[in-house]
């Protein structure tokens, strides 16, 4: 700020109700705190979970056959699709990263661009 005060050419006053002159002084209140009783900070305590969540009872069939389609037990047949089963997505050149997904995003990928592609190319 004192920087800005000596180089007066750039700095801009703006009146402010936050900038009080330097002949008023802020008046000191001290406010005296007790404390009755001291309540010592104690470890977290583990909550077990108990069964399935109450989320879980609410989904519809539906939705618990789309989730245990992704997120059932780990698949033994993989099928790593290649950009040459999805002929659409092709039409322009783009870069390529090759990104790690897990299992489970794959198979969501893949699901999403077949439910997207057209069908006429078979």
């Amino acid at each position: 700020m004192k920087k800005l005060l000596r180089n007066s050419e750039r700095f801009e006053y703006h009146a402010s109700p936050r900038m009080v002159p330097h002949l008023f002084k802020p008046e000191v209140k001290y406010v005296k705190l007790t404390i009755e009783k001291y309540i010592p900070c104690l470890k977290k305590i583990k909550v077990a979970v108990k069964g399935a969540s109450p989320m879980l009872r609410k989904m519809s069939e539906e939705d618990g056959q789309l989730i245990a389609r992704y997120f059932g037990v780990c698949k033994e047949d993989v099928w790593r699709p290649s950009l040459v089963a999805f002929p659409r997505f092709q039409l322009s050149p783009s870069v390529v990263h090759k990104v790690p997904h897990s299992f489970r995003t794959t198979d969501m990928l893949t699901d999403a661009m077949q439910q997207i592609q057209d069908t006429s190319f078979f």
